[in-house]
């Protein structure tokens, strides 16, 4: 598949190459994300995965924007639900999931509207009562990713704007 073809491109061509097709291969992978051929969007969020984590400091605003513009994080979000419900396999969820911890470690104002997703949450929790340990790693490293910012402005905004959040009970004194 073309997927499997881009993830094998992505981790052969040196960075320096990369740089000039990086929005290019942003939008065409995001887009793919929401596909219901786990075939095709697995291998997409490991391809992405490894466009992200592989940004020059030049590109970073631009692959940024257009994450944004395509509502990635909020696609990934939206495909939780699915795994839930039985219809994806354990490795798109794992996958998704790093893309989606990756997305939140480097592009801060994702992670509010995510963290405070009460549906995903919920989600998550159902998840993280699978045995796997693998699943158990992904989610561990999606909560930190999500932990980092609301743990440095529940503070600030609970005196301001008191809300409910699923991780406000971490925090308690």
């Amino acid at each position: 598949m073309a997927s499997d073809v881009a993830v094998k491109v992505i981790s052969f061509i040196p960075n320096s190459l990369l740089q000039f097709h990086m929005l290019d291969l942003v939008y065409c992978l995001s887009s793919l994300l929401s596909s219901h051929q786990v075939e095709v969007a697995t291998p997409c969020a490991i391809a992405l995965n490894l466009v992200i984590s592989n940004l020059s400091a030049t590109s970073e605003k631009a692959v940024m924007e257009a994450l944004k513009e395509t509502e990635t994080s909020m696609r990934i979000v939206g495909n939780r639900k699915d795994f839930a419900e039985g219809a994806k396999k354990i490795e798109y969820f794992e996958e998704t999931t790093l893309l989606l911890s990756t997305i939140l470690w480097r592009w801060p104002p994702s992670r509010f509207p995510v963290g405070n997703d009460v549906i995903l949450m919920k989600v998550l929790a159902n998840i993280h009562t699978r045995t796997d340990s693998s699943i158990k790693l992904t989610l561990l490293k999606l909560y930190t990713s999500l932990c980092i910012k609301i743990s440095l402005h529940l503070p600030l905004q609970t005196k301001t704007f008191p809300y409910y959040h699923p991780f406000s009970s971490i925090y308690a004194n």
